[in-house]
């Protein structure tokens, strides 16, 4: 993009929409270290983090990639379930105790790795 000077890049903004006024404040070390926790979860800088919190923005912890690959595995679960409750309810198989004991076991282990992701 070229501008009316002749250079190209973003156009300038305007005095409102600059971020160019400060504000300190004081911390203990404590507050400090769980403000940088906080915006380290979140994947902001501390300065982000302090300024959505002050404007009452949301700061939503980012969703870690095996977050993501336990939910699909215990989607892939699920959909095992309800497929074998689809079966068993057409009368079309008969329960094997020993496949259901197997898929009742993989889905305690996942949802115990989804309640310790979400316990940290």
């Amino acid at each position: 993009m070229t501008t009316t000077n002749g250079h190209t890049g973003r156009p300038k903004m305007s005095e409102h929409e600059r971020r160019c006024r400060q504000t300190k404040i004081r911390l203990t070390i404590a507050e400090l270290e769980h403000i940088r926790a906080q915006a380290s979860a979140a994947g902001v800088t501390v300065a982000e983090y302090v300024r959505r919190r002050s404007l009452s923005l949301p700061v939503q912890p980012r969703t870690s990639l095996a977050d993501a690959r336990l939910l699909h595995e215990l989607s892939a679960i699920g959909n095992n379930l309800n497929q074998i409750a689809r079966h068993l309810n057409a009368g079309r198989e008969r329960l094997d105790p020993a496949n259901l004991g197997q898929v009742r076991n993989e889905l305690a282990q996942v949802l115990q790795q989804v309640g310790a992701a979400f316990d940290d």
